[in-house]
């Protein structure tokens, strides 16, 4: 093989080990102690820039501050003074949401799909 060959092959080998940020919708659980709270969250991207809404039915609480580097999620909901910090490798999306009083809470959510629904 020639060294162009190879280079493009570990290229490719890494570049698909690399996480995309998450886009649309997902769905999740917050831990709470032993309580799994269901949760649905829409990310929306912008460069490095990311936002995530929370849904509840028609009502949405967007975050004020995000980014996405490194296969790792940030985001800052100003109003309520919580944070969630996850990872996301293979459409799963695993980390922590703190709360205003700075509780961490296991945080797990995976990208929606109807294909259960078909």
């Amino acid at each position: 093989m020639k060294i162009l060959e190879i280079l493009t092959m570990v290229f490719l080998t890494a570049a698909s080990g690399w996480a995309q940020a998450p886009d649309g919708r997902w769905d999740g659980t917050i831990t709470y102690g032993r309580l799994k709270v269901p949760f649905t969250i829409h990310f929306e991207r912008n460069g490095k820039a990311l936002t995530g809404s929370f849904v509840n039915g028609d009502t949405r609480v967007a975050s004020t501050e995000g980014t996405f580097e490194a296969g790792l999620v940030r985001l800052t909901f100003g109003a309520s003074g919580t944070q969630l910090e996850a990872t996301v490798a293979n459409e799963d999306l695993e980390g922590t949401y703190k709360d205003g009083g700075q509780d961490m809470h296991r945080v797990t959510a995976s990208k929606f799909c109807a294909c259960g629904s078909e």
